[in-house]
């Protein structure tokens, strides 16, 4: 392993060197030997991690919001309120999906083939005042607004909008858990253990649920520690994505 790992950077850095002095470095051949490695673990690696950790952390939620906050806030709040909340839920994570796919698959816009002025000197094409290019993504980019790691692409013209509803039912989203979640926060994280009102502690959960001893069977610490994950999440996404919205709308 050490003796590959010598050949391979070995033989990057030499040929970083300059020919007519092999103790000096040429920053701009450095540059583009690691530039595409750079790009390779951006777009490659790190761009289809946080694309799939987007799944992940949206599965987790609705895992607590399905399993363990709706049940339990139904202890506490009359089933004229539950009924709406539910389908107000469904709504939110679905136009959260909707709009996070159609940001991820439609292209930010691109300059069409011209040989007006002024041009990029990379693309070898008109590049309209309005555009930036990626060197990310290798493309010049109409209205780019900045290059979305969790997209995996370049935020412009043609999928801007999509973007920016997506961040906003994110946002609505998470506020809404945060509000809707507050009894199954304060009892089973606030209060835990020192009164009878946990989701473990609830004979009516344990009859109606399936999935009740699937949660409670690892003991009530592991209940707090999910539901203590799942609120503090949407707290700090609410806070954070919800300012980043509220910024780019004014």
């Amino acid at each position: 392993m050490r003796h590959l790992t010598r050949r391979l950077f070995g033989k990057l850095f030499c040929c970083c060197h300059r020919k007519d002095s092999p103790n000096k470095f040429n920053l701009e051949i450095c540059f583009n030997r690691i530039f595409p490695i750079v790009n390779f673990l951006m777009r490659r690696v790190l761009g289809r991690f946080l694309y799939i950790k987007v799944y992940c952390i949206l599965a987790f939620v609705l895992f607590v919001s399905v399993a363990i906050v709706i049940p339990y806030e139904s202890l506490y709040k009359p089933f004229w309120v539950m009924i709406p909340l539910c389908f107000f839920a469904v709504y939110i994570a679905g136009n959260l999906l909707f709009h996070f796919n159609k940001a991820c698959r439609v292209g930010p816009g691109s300059p069409k083939k011209s040989d007006l002025l002024p041009r990029c000197f990379i693309c070898n094409n008109h590049k309209p005042v309005n555009a930036h290019h990626c060197s990310i993504c290798g493309i010049c980019v109409l209205n780019m607004d900045h290059h979305c790691i969790w997209l995996n692409q370049c935020v412009g013209a043609c999928n801007h909008r999509y973007f920016l509803q997506f961040i906003g039912f994110t946002a609505l989203g998470c506020g809404t858990f945060v509000l809707a979640a507050s009894n199954t926060f304060y009892y089973n994280y606030w209060k835990a253990f020192t009164t009878n009102k946990m989701f473990c502690d609830s004979d009516v959960l344990a009859k109606e649920l399936p999935w009740f001893e699937f949660i409670c069977g690892h003991g009530p610490s592991t209940l707090v520690s999910i539901i203590f994950a799942a609120y503090l999440l949407c707290l700090i996404v609410f806070v954070m994505i919800g300012g980043f919205f509220y910024w780019n709308l004014f």
